[in-house]
């Protein structure tokens, strides 16, 4: 397999604004997801992801398979006990699973790429 990118969607507590971010995952186990600071997300982007309001993680949508079977959810390093299955995450899946991981404002949500 090879990296691949994908897609979060988030929903603002107060505004009910959504956040679409993309992120970028390297396909190396233990390593963070890249976040898309503004222009893409690639190896080189930061490693977190702020909202400038509370929200909920609805989505994850990932582009293609990779060869690391699991990613584990994060908030502001701390690991939530989320792990998701990547192969029901898909693009290729309309039936992905519905998420509601709540995310305090400003704080950096991340994930980590697990074999």
């Amino acid at each position: 397999m090879a990296a691949q990118s994908g897609i979060a969607t988030f929903i603002g507590a107060r505004t009910r604004q959504k956040y679409n971010k993309m992120f970028y995952l390297d396909d190396t186990a233990g390593h963070l997801a890249n976040w898309d600071a503004g222009a893409g997300a690639s190896a080189t982007s930061p490693q977190y992801v702020v909202l400038p309001e509370n929200a909920v993680i609805i989505d994850i949508c990932i582009a293609a398979a990779t060869a690391q079977t699991k990613t584990q959810l994060g908030i502001n390093g701390v690991q939530t006990g989320g792990i998701l299955l990547n192969a029901v995450h898909l693009a290729s899946i309309a039936t992905r699973p519905a998420l509601a991981v709540a995310i305090g404002a400003m704080s950096q949500f991340q994930m980590t790429q697990l074999a």
